[in-house]
């Protein structure tokens, strides 16, 4: 009967619900920028985001997919890798000025700004001290300066606002580079072995909502690398 589909119709599901686990740096100054681009596109699909620093278990309950920044996942997961990451020096263009930053032993008289939340997670990641060593300077006063223990994207926000010279992750700091709101003063500019990867349960990539999301991630990360400056 009539009535009876209507209710058949209210109890089915008119669209997919898709959990994203991403850590809250990474969602504030990478997905979220982004994300009304998904939403548009992918109406039917609705998100949750489960953001925390700890990896989460990709389940059927969720979440079901990720963006893990680090080492290659562990096996047993399908992942794919869309980012490599470097820092480098990250300040204000008004600070820039200001100090007259134009060359490595600038730094010297710049007040510095510290990601210890890179440090905490990967203890052999480089920091300042490594930076120093590696333009020549005495690195006993690079310990100097602001240091951010838990979220590298609240580094990237003193940066802008001219707290100092952050040694910053180039992916957290994309859009604010682009925008003119960061530039990169000097080098030099250290690669770092970890990587950013799209993750989920291995035979679970080929389900519509993740392998829609996985498919504009993809290239949304390409579109990221293409604008991203020179160094």
């Amino acid at each position: 009967t009539k009535i009876h589909a209507a209710v058949e119709d209210l109890r089915a599901p008119d669209h997919e619900s898709l959990i994203i686990s991403c850590s809250a740096p990474l969602l504030n100054k990478w997905l979220v920028p982004i994300l009304s681009r998904f939403a548009d596109q992918f109406s039917d699909i609705t998100i949750q985001i489960d953001a925390k620093f700890g990896i989460a278990d990709l389940t059927a309950s969720g979440p079901n997919v990720a963006i893990r920044f680090g080492r290659p996942p562990e096996p047993g997961l399908y992942s794919e890798e869309i980012f490599d990451e470097t820092l480098l020096p990250l300040a204000s263009p008004v600070l820039v000025e200001r100090l007259k930053l134009e060359n490595p032993e600038d730094i010297r008289r710049a007040p510095l700004i510290h990601d210890d939340s890179l440090t905490e997670r990967f203890p052999s990641a480089p920091t300042w001290s490594h930076w120093f060593e590696q333009v020549g300077i005495n690195p006993s006063q690079a310990n100097r300066g602001v240091h951010f223990g838990s979220y590298g994207d609240q580094a990237v926000d003193a940066a802008v606002g001219g707290v100092g010279v952050l040694l910053g992750r180039s992916l957290l700091a994309c859009n604010d580079l682009q925008a003119g709101r960061l530039v990169s003063p000097f080098g030099p500019t250290i690669a770092l072995s970890l990587r950013y990867y799209l993750v989920c349960a291995a035979g679970t990539e080929k389900t519509p909502a993740i392998a829609a999301f996985l498919e504009w991630a993809r290239k949304e990360a390409d579109a990221t690398k293409a604008i991203q400056p020179e160094f």
